[in-house]
């Protein structure tokens, strides 16, 4: 066990920055187990349910040209069939389903100080405000997010 941590502090030792992803990374992806959850409930596939949601985010929401609560009324809710209170428990439903990796966490946090680590990720905009009230933005030197830097 010595020896593996000797490589691996000599590994690290050589490195000047880690850049780290947020969906299905950092964040643990949630959206498996919701589409799984609520494609049956809106008699619709999984893949439709995925589609619904990220068919044409890219160009959208993900490169900042449309706030989130736009993307999710004028898109997701009409393509999904379902009312603005059904919308609202769905990104409830998301909102606690949402949970970070802690260990990769904790592996990030013992990196500060030791190199540059940064989050770069195609996001939405929620997820500044997520990484700050999680206290996630705190880990890291710098945070990149398509939605804010305009590119995917």
């Amino acid at each position: 066990m010595t020896s593996r941590n000797n490589a691996d502090d000599r590994i690290l030792t050589r490195v000047r920055s880690v850049l780290v992803d947020l969906g299905g990374v950092l964040e643990t992806g949630c959206w498996p187990g919701l589409a799984e959850a609520w494609a049956p409930r809106l008699g619709i596939t999984t893949q439709q349910m995925l589609a619904a949601v990220f068919g044409g985010s890219d160009e959208t929401v993900l490169v900042g040209a449309m706030s989130e609560d736009d993307w999710w009324q004028q898109h997701v809710r009409p393509r999904l069939g379902i009312s603005p209170t059904t919308l609202g428990r769905l990104r409830a439903d998301i909102a606690a389903r949402w949970s970070w990796d802690e260990q990769l966490l904790g592996c990030i946090a013992r990196l500060r100080g030791r190199m540059r680590t940064a989050i770069v990720s195609n996001a939405w905009p929620h997820a500044r405000v997520r990484l700050a009230a999680d206290g996630v933005a705190d880990l890291v030197d710098e945070i990149v997010l398509s939605c804010e830097a305009g590119v995917a």
